[in-house]
């Protein structure tokens, strides 16, 4: 349980999206996926902050991170089950027109079942109330809402990221 804590940090899973991005960014030659990412941080972290600023709630039992360091702050809403939400979502959402639809759909369930992973190890763990993990998700699923929702007005898909597209008859100045 607290593997997959770790990957759904505050410092982990954003990470891998960054990467995840600028490899993508780098692929395309194009900026939005890495503006897509950072943009979803920023949300996150802003999101995030305020909820516990605004709540103040404390932790239950002596709750003590996965590598054994006593866990401070706030607990509600749960950061890492909110990043997790977001940072699997993201990822999802900028691999999407990389990948055949039927891998798409996979894609999303399996951030769903790692959002659910994280939120589970962090009660398990003693780090979180339920409510707070109740919180995390929903909070993540509205941020992840918002981001969609800007990142498809605002950048649509790359023309040429169907993996079965070699070669993009699209020209440089149309992406």
């Amino acid at each position: 349980m607290t593997g997959i804590s770790i990957v759904g940090s505050a410092t982990v899973a954003p990470g891998l999206l960054l990467a995840l991005a600028a490899v993508l960014s780098f692929r395309a030659r194009r900026p939005a996926p890495l503006l897509i990412a950072g943009g979803a941080i920023a949300l996150l972290a802003a999101g995030v902050t305020l909820g516990k600023d605004l709540i103040g709630r404390g932790r239950p039992g002596l709750a003590v991170d996965a590598v054994g360091v006593g866990v401070g702050g706030a607990s509600f809403p749960s950061g890492h089950t909110t990043t997790a939400v977001v940072a699997a979502g993201v990822m999802t959402l900028l691999l999407r027109g990389h990948v055949s639809a039927v891998t798409g759909r996979t894609l999303w369930w399996l951030a769903g079942m790692f959002a659910l992973a994280v939120g589970i190890s962090r009660i398990y763990l003693d780090a979180h109330w339920l409510t707070d993990v109740l919180a995390g998700w929903a909070l993540g699923t509205a941020l992840l809402g918002v981001v969609v929702l800007v990142a498809s007005r605002w950048a649509p898909p790359d023309p040429c990221a169907r993996a079965q597209q070699r070669v993009c008859d699209v020209p440089e100045a149309a992406r």
